[in-house]
């Protein structure tokens, strides 16, 4: 609260010094509930959405990336696909190409 602007309050009667201040305080107060109800609500969004969606891209890269190591796909450009998916620099994740020596899984030797 500026000065100036307290005193305009109190020159004009609309407001003393005292119900400036107060009406301060009550507003730093709203918004700090609000401030701290949002920021709850961010955490619950992130432990219940966001968090299990980003165990379950990991685990399907895994899974990728195990299953290309056990096939020895001899396709580079599937392994590229499959560690720029892993690579920390590179986000959002690039789409992997489809790889011209197809393999299954099923046929993967164990």
């Amino acid at each position: 609260i500026t000065e100036k602007n307290v005193a305009m309050f109190e020159r004009t009667g609309v407001l003393t010094q005292a119900e400036c201040h107060s009406r301060y305080e009550i507003t730093l107060e709203g918004y700090a509930k609000h401030m701290h109800i949002d920021a709850a609500t961010m955490l619950e969004m992130v432990s219940r959405s966001i968090l299990p969606a980003s165990y379950r891209y990991l685990a399907e890269v895994a899974k990728a990336e195990r299953l290309t190591e056990q096939c020895s796909c001899a396709c580079a450009s599937a392994k590229a696909a499959v560690e720029s998916c892993v690579s920390p620099l590179t986000w959002p994740p690039a789409r992997p190409r489809r790889c011209a020596a197809r393999w299954m899984p099923s046929t993967a030797p164990s």
